[in-house]
């Protein structure tokens, strides 16, 4: 589940190893939105992880536009 996002970025926690330049792929659970991503920040806390990640290119159905 994304909790914050912006035209470039998104937050979300995540119990995936993922660490700094990993490239992830977001889908939601229709499948409007399939997008690619370069991780940029990870944070842990308290046996949880928040992470960030910047698309890789421009996102076609995406709710937040610049």
């Amino acid at each position: 589940m994304i909790e914050f996002g912006t035209a470039r970025e998104v937050l979300f926690a995540s119990t995936l190893p993922l660490e700094f330049e990993d490239q992830v792929r977001l889908v939601n659970s229709d499948g409007s939105l399939d997008a690619r991503a370069t991780v940029v920040a990870v944070r842990y806390h308290g046996g949880r992880k928040a992470v960030a990640v910047r698309f890789v290119g421009e996102v076609g159905n995406w709710i937040i536009k610049p």
